[in-house]
C-alpha cells in the first residue's frame, strides 16, 4: 500500500478488474468487492464477490476453503446493470 500513489488507490479499480489471470502478478488470492458483478466471478487468483446487495441485487458469500458460493437468490434482479 505504501508504494501506491493516491491516484492508484482511487482509480486502479478497472485495471485490476480487467487484468487477465495470466497477467495478474499477485501470488495471493485477492477477494474484491465495491464493484458489483452479476454473479461471483473466479478469475485465477482473483475473486470478485460484490453482487450488488446494497443496490437491490443479491447477497453472496463464499467458503474460501471449498470455493462454494452461497447466494440469497438464484437470479440477480439487477444482473444486466452490472460489470
Amino acid at each position: 500500500m505504501t508504494e501506491q500513489s493516491e491516484h492508484d488507490l482511487v482509480w486502479i479499480r478497472y485495471k485490476f478488474l480487467e487484468a487477465e489471470a495470466e497477467n495478474f502478478k499477485e501470488k495471493r488470492t485477492i477477494v474484491a468487492g465495491h464493484t458489483p458483478v452479476a454473479e461471483v466471478k473466479f478469475q485465477g487468483n482473483k475473486i470478485l464477490m460484490d453482487t450488488g446487495a446494497g443496490k437491490g441485487g443479491i447477497l453472496s458469500a463464499i467458503n474460501l476453503k471449498t470455493k462454494k458460493v452461497y447466494t440469497s437468490a438464484e437470479k440477480n434482479p439487477i444482473a444486466s446493470l452490472l460489470f
